[in-house]
C-alpha cells in the first residue's frame, strides 16, 4: 500500500502559521502607522496653535508699540505743558511779590510822600523804590517805619540810602528791596 504523501496539510499548517505572524505584524504595523499619523498630526496642530500664538503676539506688540509712541507723544506734550505752568507760575509768582511789595510799602508811606520813581531788576530781583517828600521830617518818619522789626521781619533785604534835597527844596530818599 502505498503511502501518500500529503504537502498540502503541511503547507496548509505553515501558511496558517505565517498568516497570523503576517497578521501581527501587519497589526503593529497598522498600530505603528496611527500612533505615526497621531503625532504628526499632533505636531501640526502644534505648529499652527504656536504659529496662530505668535501671530497673536505679533499683533500684541505692534498694539502696544503703537500705544507706547501714543503715549510717548502725550507725555511729551504733558512735559511741554507742565513746563509752561511752572515758567507761568514764576512769572505770576515774581508778579505777586512785587504787587505784594507794592501794597505793603504804599501802606508806610504817608500823604507826603510821594513814589517818584520805580525800578525792578531781574538779576538781582531787587525792586527799588524812590521816595519824594516835601519834609525831611515826613521822610525820617517814614524811613523810621522802613526801618522797623516788623518791616524787616516780613522783608529783610532793605536798604534806605541816599537821602538828598534837591534844588527845588524836596527831599528823595532811595529805597532797595529785595524780594
Amino acid at each position: 500500500m502505498p503511502r501518500e504523501i500529503n504537502f498540502v496539510q503541511d503547507r496548509a499548517k505553515q501558511a496558517q502559521i505565517q498568516d497570523k505572524q503576517d497578521k501581527k505584524v501587519f497589526f503593529k504595523v497598522i498600530v505603528g502607522l496611527v500612533v505615526g499619523v497621531v503625532l504628526l498630526g499632533l505636531a501640526g496642530g502644534a505648529r499652527l496653535g504656536f504659529n496662530w500664538q505668535l501671530q497673536q503676539a505679533k499683533q500684541t506688540y505692534a498694539t502696544t508699540q503703537k500705544n507706547l509712541e501714543l503715549s510717548e507723544q502725550e507725555q511729551t506734550q504733558y512735559q511741554s505743558f507742565i513746563q509752561k505752568v511752572a515758567v507761568l507760575t514764576e512769572i505770576y509768582a515774581e508778579r505777586r511779590d512785587k504787587q505784594e511789595a507794592l501794597a505793603f510799602f504804599r501802606t508806610l508811606f504817608d500823604q507826603g510822600v510821594s513814589i517818584s520813581g520805580l525800578s525792578y531788576d531781574d538779576k538781582t530781583k531787587a525792586l527799588t523804590f524812590s521816595l519824594t517828600a516835601d519834609s525831611v521830617f515826613v521822610l525820617e518818619m517814614v524811613l523810621n517805619r522802613i526801618d522797623s522789626p516788623e518791616t524787616r521781619a516780613q522783608y529783610p533785604d532793605i536798604n534806605p540810602d541816599s537821602i538828598r534835597r534837591g534844588a527845588d527844596g524836596k527831599y528823595t530818599a532811595q529805597i532797595t528791596v529785595a524780594l
